[in-house]
C-alpha cells in the first residue's frame, strides 16, 4: 500500500536495515522548507476569502440556512464514504495484526480494527526544529530512528510526527513471544473524530504502553471513519451497537482475555462512556479529553478551530452561527442520521455507568472545556474521577509529559486488572 500523504506535508518513507532489524519511519518533506514538519500549512488569504464568499453566497441565494449546510457537514462521513474495507491496506509496523468485522446497524456497516498483542515497549521523544528540511535536523532526525541503548530486542521502529506538534515521538515494540501467556486484559481503544488508526498516529504510544503492561489492545475504527464503512456518524446510537458487536465476535475467537476496559479521546472517549452503560462487560474506562454533549461544545468547538484554521473564513460568516444555529443543525442531522443527540452523549450515559470511569484531560481545553467535564462528575461523582493536566489543550497533553503520562496508563492498568 501507498505511504500515507498528510495534507500539506509530503511524506516519505524510509526503511532502514541494520543486523536483522527492519526499523521504519518517515520524514515530513515540506517544499521549499516553509513550515515545520508534522504540522500543516494554513490556506492562503485569498483562497480563505474566496471560500467564505461562495458559501456565503450560497447560503444566502440558495434557500439553505446555516443550520441546514452544518447538519449536512455533521452527518457527512469523515472518511468520504467507504464501500468495502480493504483486506490489502496499509498496516503500520508496530501493529500486530489486521481485520474488520460486519455490524448490523442499522444501517449496516463493517468494522476495521487492528491488534497490539502484549510486548514490550519503549517510547522516546524528539523535538522536531522549525528548520526541519536542513541537513543538521534531517541527521538528528535520522540518528533518533537509529538503534539505541534499550530498545527492545529486534524492535520496530516509527516515528510519528503529529499535526501542529514540535515532537516526534519514536516508538520500539519487541517481537512476540511465541506461546506466551494469556492478556492480563484487554482494552478497546477509540480514536477521536475524523481519525484513522493505521494513520493517525497520536495514540499509538498509548496502546504500546498498554501492550507493554501485559494488555491485548484492540484499535478500532469506528462506522464511517478511518477504514470502517458507514453512511454516518450516529453520535453513539450505532456506534455503540457496532463495539457490542465487535466485542461479541472477539469472544467468540477466545481474543477477548482478562477484564475488559475501554479507553479512548475526544469522541472516541465519549464513545467510551456510552458503552459502559450499554455493556456489563466493560469494567473500567479511560476517558481521554471526552466529548460531553454537542449541543454545549459546538459552536465553542467550531470557534476555536476556525479561528485558528480559517480566520478570514469565519470573519466573513462566523456571525451566521449562534448556539441555536447549531441546536437546530443537531436536530437535523440527528433526523437525517437516525439518532437524537439530547440521547446518543456522553452526560447523559454516564449515570447509568456503574464502573469507574477515570477522565484525564488539560485545564485549557476548548474543545471540550472543563465546566462539560465537571457536569460529567456533577453526574456520577460516585464512579467518576478527574486528572487534569495544567496548561494543556485538547490533545497535545498527550506528549508534553510521557514519563507522568506513562505512569498514570500504568496505574489504570493495575486498577482493571490488580
Amino acid at each position: 500500500m501507498p505511504w500515507p500523504q498528510r495534507r500539506g506535508v509530503e511524506s516519505t518513507k524510509r526503511a532502514i536495515v541494520f543486523a536483522g532489524r527492519r526499523h521504519v519511519g518517515y520524514f515530513n518533506r515540506l517544499p521549499g522548507g516553509s513550515a515545520p514538519s508534522g504540522s500543516t500549512s494554513l490556506p492562503s488569504p485569498v483562497h480563505q476569502t474566496l471560500t467564505a464568499t461562495l458559501l456565503l453566497a450560497a447560503l444566502l441565494t440558495g434557500g439553505c440556512s446555516t443550520s441546514d449546510y452544518l447538519a449536512g457537514f455533521l452527518v457527512r462521513p469523515p472518511n468520504g464514504g467507504k464501500a468495502f474495507v480493504d483486506p490489502e491496506r496499509y498496516r503500520p509496523i508496530i501493529f500486530d495484526a489486521a481485520s474488520h468485522h460486519p455490524v448490523t446497524g442499522p444501517p449496516p456497516a463493517i468494522l476495521a480494527y487492528y491488534l497490539f498483542e502484549p510486548a514490550p515497549a519503549r517510547v522516546t521523544r524528539h523535538a522536531l526544529d522549525d528548520a526541519s528540511a536542513a541537513d543538521p535536523a534531517r541527521a538528528a532526525l535520522r540518528a533518533f530512528l537509529a538503534p539505541q541503548p534499550g530498545d527492545p530486542p529486534r524492535a520496530r521502529v516509527t516515528v510519528a510526527p503529529w499535526d501542529g506538534d514540535r515532537w516526534a515521538l519514536r516508538i520500539a515494540r519487541g517481537r512476540l513471544v511465541p506461546n506466551a501467556q494469556p492478556a492480563r486484559a484487554t482494552v478497546l481503544l477509540l480514536q477521536g473524530f475524523g481519525n484513522r488508526a493505521a494513520t493517525s498516529d497520536y495514540l499509538w504510544h498509548v496502546a504500546a504502553w498498554l501492550a507493554a503492561d501485559g494488555c491485548r489492545v484492540v484499535l478500532a475504527d469506528l462506522r464511517a471513519q478511518g477504514d470502517s464503512t458507514g453512511p454516518s456518524v450516529t453520535g453513539g446510537r450505532a456506534e455503540v451497537t457496532d463495539l457490542v458487536q465487535l466485542l461479541n465476535h472477539l469472544q467468540a475467537a477466545g481474543q477477548l482475555q482478562g477484564p475488559l476496559g475501554v479507553a479512548g479521546h475526544s469522541y472516541g472517549g465519549g464513545i467510551a462512556i456510552q458503552l459502559a452503560a450499554h455493556d456489563p462487560r466493560v469494567k473500567r474506562v479511560l476517558a481521554l479529553s471526552p466529548l460531553v454533549d454537542l449541543r454545549a461544545t459546538l459552536l465553542g468547538g467550531l470557534q476555536h478551530v476556525a479561528k485558528e484554521k480559517r480566520p478570514l473564513a469565519w470573519a466573513a460568516i462566523g456571525w451566521t452561527i449562534r448556539q441555536r444555529t447549531v441546536e437546530n443543525a443537531l436536530i437535523e442531522a440527528g433526523r437525517r442520521a437516525g439518532y437524537d443527540p439530547a440521547i446518543h452523549n456522553a452526560l447523559a450515559a454516564i449515570p447509568r455507568v456503574h464502573v469507574p470511569i477515570d477522565i484525564h484531560q488539560g485545564d485549557r481545553d476548548l474543545a471540550t472545556p472543563l465546566s462539560e467535564t465537571r457536569r460529567l462528575l456533577a453526574a456520577n461523582p460516585e464512579h467518576t474521577t478527574l486528572t487534569l493536566y495544567p496548561g494543556a489543550t485538547h490533545a497535545a497533553w498527550l506528549r508534553q509529559d510521557l514519563p507522568q503520562l506513562r505512569q498514570r496508563i500504568t496505574g489504570w492498568v493495575n486498577l482493571l486488572a490488580p
